[in-house]
């Protein structure tokens, strides 16, 4: 039951790793990120294949799991770091916040914020909302059959 649950976390923190990567991007480069970073998990998947295949007749599968759950243990420490989400706090009406996190994004990366407030649309955001409802599939046949 506990690797179940750690299994679970790692699922959920991957999850919330690309829509939190995602998020700070245009949308002209999002589509090209999520799938750059599911081929990280895809060629990492893959050399652990080859690790284990190469360890496992030497050191055992014991060290090797020893090995990789070491590596994992970064992941809360890591999560600590990460600033909460400016979209989150933005819908929460932290707007400053929400600013601080982007000028230290904009810092970062050596760039400027942008003129503008940060706020919420309430009005485009219902209507957004609205649309999607409008616009969405039923079930899973309609989902797959188009």
């Amino acid at each position: 039951n506990i690797i179940r649950f750690v299994l679970g976390a790692i699922d959920v923190a991957t999850a919330m790793c690309t829509t939190y990567c995602v998020e700070f991007m245009s949308a002209r480069w999002r589509a090209g990120a999520v799938v750059l970073l599911s081929l990280f998990w895809t060629f990492g998947t893959c050399l652990l294949v080859g690790i284990s295949f190469l360890s496992i007749p030497t050191v055992g599968w014991r060290y090797l799991v020893l090995i990789i759950s070491g590596i994992l243990c970064i992941a809360p420490v890591h999560n600590l770091c990460v600033p909460t989400s400016p979209r989150y706090l933005v819908e929460k009406g932290r707007i400053e916040e929400a600013r601080k996190v982007l000028e230290l994004g904009a810092k970062l990366n050596c760039r400027s914020l942008p003129e503008g407030d940060l706020s919420t649309n309430d009005q485009n955001i219902q209507n957004n909302t609205q649309q999607q409802q409008q616009t969405r599939k039923e079930g899973i046949k309609d989902i797959i059959l188009g």
